[in-house]
């Protein structure tokens, strides 16, 4: 798996490699293995570069070097991902929008949202009122 250590703190505490016991049987033993781990964003954005291997289109910018424009997301796990910042979500929500309505919409069939703090869309609408708000607030010279 290509999980960093870097990418957060519960993941820097994992092992690059360990067994994973509930894959594995009597007749076959499973490990975990992190090949990349102990990598800095900037080693793996160099090993790109330098392979001429491109990213992935949904990455920003400034993560490319082949003058790609058009990206949105500084991490790409799941299409729409449970651990997708406030930001993220507005940002698929306008990028991607039919990976957005398939679990919107499936939030409002079920009743039960994938966030304890609200739906969604009402997520994202805090998200962009708040980035409106910040965006219009002006400096007064002193």
């Amino acid at each position: 798996m290509g999980i960093r250590a870097e990418e957060s703190p519960p993941r820097s505490k994992l092992r690059p490699v360990s067994l994973n016991a509930s894959l594995t049987t009597r007749t076959r033993t499973v490990y975990n293995w992190l090949p990349i781990f102990d990598h800095m964003l900037s080693d793996v954005l160099d090993w790109h570069w330098k392979r001429c291997v491109p990213l992935h289109p949904v990455y920003i910018p400034e993560f490319h070097r082949d003058g790609t424009t058009g990206g949105y997301l500084r991490r790409l796990s799941c299409r729409l991902c449970i651990f997708s910042s406030d930001s993220d979500l507005l940002a698929i929500r306008k990028h991607d929008p039919d990976a957005f309505h398939a679990v919107s919409e499936l939030e409002r069939k079920i009743g039960f949202t994938m966030r304890s703090s609200g739906s969604l869309v009402e997520i994202t609408e805090t998200a962009q009122s708040v980035a409106a708000a910040r965006d219009a607030q002006v400096c007064l010279p002193f």
